[in-house]
């Protein structure tokens, strides 16, 4: 009998990586800090019991436990990328020079005196955060503490991330998002993840164009062969005209759902050919917002979500349904000012029409869950 395939799912959140595991073919096993309504109901194997293989996702957040990472890996087989990776694409330093040496652009860097200089804007962004939490703008007239923060160039532009599948030395493009970044909630973060739009196509913004898709390709091999990339992984980046690479992120991403459920295909499993992950023209344009709340509040007890994702009949039917609302926390909830509440999903012909509804279904939440 043939071992079930348990993929486990450690976080803050695992909600998203959850549900792709389940459209993969897999059982999802979630330690999960939220404990949302819309987490995936467990799952015990048909067929057996006894044989599990246990592997492990990581998930936002990991990139910045490298010990932990290493503890996981010593007992489980990863479903992505090595601590040895993790810890080359996480050093600014060390990006910068592969990627320079191999003729790929990025921001500046400074993290000492001798890099000091007012000519520039810069990002402040902390050596071990996520979703672009407690990055903030400074002008060259002070300088990071190098043990726990460094400078990146401030360069204006929408930020974009790529989707990429790497096995056999070789990466899959398989989709282009294009970031949120900061929300009225929470204006004192104004770098704060707070969603994806997506598949953006060569040709769907000015910025993205057939040219820049090749270049991500080129960048995708590079890093697969230089770093060892394997499974799935983003990067952050700007068109100014041409790429700029401002981050890799060696995991599953916030944003792999929204191009997985708009493909209707899974990113995961690796018997899908990843050539057949292509988005094409007539591919739905999907968003999805994570609403944020602006003050201390609670769900109120008579409260329901709207969501396929809640206790459905059939998990992997329901998992490639489009929702209204995820991670859904449960009624009677306390959340505090500054945390997420929940994420509002929509569709859209434009970047600015999706992006307008969905600020619109924020600020509708927000409304009925005033006092």
């Amino acid at each position: 009998m043939s071992a079930v395939k348990t993929i486990l799912i450690r976080g803050f959140s695992g909600r998203a990586a959850a549900w792709s595991v389940i459209r993969a073919g897999w059982l999802p096993r979630v330690e999960d800090e939220c404990q949302d309504q819309d987490l995936p109901p467990r799952q015990n194997d048909p067929q057996s019991t006894q044989s599990q293989e246990i592997l492990w996702l990581p998930t936002g957040g990991w990139e910045n436990r490298p010990e932990q990472w290493q503890e996981l890996e010593n007992r489980f087989e990863v479903l992505g990328c090595s601590v040895r990776s993790l810890q080359v694409l996480r050093d600014p330093v060390r990006l910068q020079q592969i990627l320079g040496k191999s003729g790929f652009r990025t921001p500046g860097l400074r993290k000492n005196a001798e890099q000091a200089t007012a000519s520039h804007r810069w990002l402040r962004k902390p050596l071990h955060s996520t979703g672009g939490l407690g990055v903030k703008l400074v002008d060259g007239s002070t300088l990071p503490d190098s043990s726990s923060h460094f400078d990146q160039e401030f360069l204006a532009g929408s930020i974009y991330s790529a989707q990429f599948y790497s096995a056999n030395d070789h990466a899959s493009l398989f989709g282009v998002c294009q970031g949120i970044a900061g929300c009225p909630e929470v204006p004192e973060q104004p770098f704060l993840y707070a969603g994806s739009l997506g598949p953006i196509l060569p040709g769907m913004t000015t910025e993205i164009t057939g040219s820049v898709w090749q270049t991500l390709q080129q960048l995708g091999n590079e890093l697969t062969r230089q770093c060892g990339m394997k499974g799935v992984w983003g990067c952050d980046f700007i068109c100014n005209p041409e790429v700029t690479v401002l981050e890799v992120n060696p995991r599953y991403t916030s944003a792999m759902e929204v191009i997985e459920l708009a493909l209707q295909h899974s990113i995961l499993n690796p018997s899908t050919d990843p050539s057949q992950l292509l988005p094409s023209p007539s591919c739905p344009l999907l968003g999805k917002r994570i609403v944020y709340a602006p003050r201390d509040l609670q769900i109120p007890l008579e409260w329901k979500w709207k969501s396929p994702w809640i206790q459905p009949d059939d998990p992997l039917s329901a998992s490639w349904v489009i929702p209204e609302f995820s991670d859904c926390p449960h009624p009677g909830t306390l959340i505090q000012c500054g945390d997420p509440i929940c994420t509002v999903w929509q569709s859209g012909e434009t970047i600015v029409e999706l992006s307008a509804a969905l600020e619109q279904k924020a600020r509708c939440l927000l409304q009925q869950l005033k006092p």
